[in-house]
């Protein structure tokens, strides 16, 4: 089951220089420090009604993006092009040594919610919720429970995540992958060894 997910944040390409240089950073930090400009491609409603939780840095699952696609990366990926969007790649077990994570089966503001402050207890349930979903629903994206599942988050708690080699870019397109690549050549050995990698299927 540990090699089931991947997990994945999203963010506009023209963010990446500025992660490169300030660190990958939660919504409140990024707003707390007016010297930083960002490309937000988040909706308003959806922010305000996080409240607290916009204080950690969100992922997601590569097994539901690459399985059933999450609802809100399709439609950022749509309002501002594949081209335009990122994911950051990181594999759980390596972040989990480095960052203070929360894990949580459902959307986090969900009825369903289940909370892990463990991964492996996370990856069990992650892989029986499947299967129960499966079972009873056919995972059928009309019922609410499945829903909220494909929302499924994990959160890291830091003022600032700074890439290194455990990190990998995915990218849509050829040209994304030559923008990505003339950002990080920028910053000469300090980021060569992160990965960017083609996979429109993924988005």
């Amino acid at each position: 089951m540990r090699e089931l997910i991947f997990l994945h944040h999203i963010t506009h390409i023209d963010n990446l220089e500025s992660i490169l240089k300030n660190g990958l950073k939660s919504r409140n930090e990024l707003l707390s420090n007016t010297d930083i400009d960002f490309e937000d491609t988040a909706d308003p409603d959806i922010i305000q009604k996080r409240g607290i939780l916009n204080n950690y840095i969100l992922f997601h699952s590569d097994w539901i993006q690459n399985s059933h696609r999450i609802p809100y990366n399709y439609v950022i990926c749509n309002k501002h092009g594949y081209d335009n969007m990122i994911f950051l790649y990181i594999n759980p077990e390596k972040a989990s040594k480095k960052y203070l994570m929360k894990y949580f089966l459902y959307h986090p503001l969900s009825s369903y919610v289940k909370k892990y402050n463990n991964l492996e207890d996370f990856l069990n349930s992650f892989k029986l919720e499947i299967e129960t979903l499966q079972k009873e629903y056919n995972f059928d994206y009309n019922i609410q429970q499945v829903k909220e599942f494909r929302m499924s988050e994990v959160l890291i708690l830091k003022n600032a995540i700074f890439l290194d080699d455990d990190w990998s870019i995915i990218v849509y397109s050829e040209e994304s992958f030559k923008k990505v690549k003339g950002i990080i050549e920028k910053y000469q050995n300090k980021y060569s060894n992160i990965k960017i990698l083609i996979r429109p299927n993924f988005f």
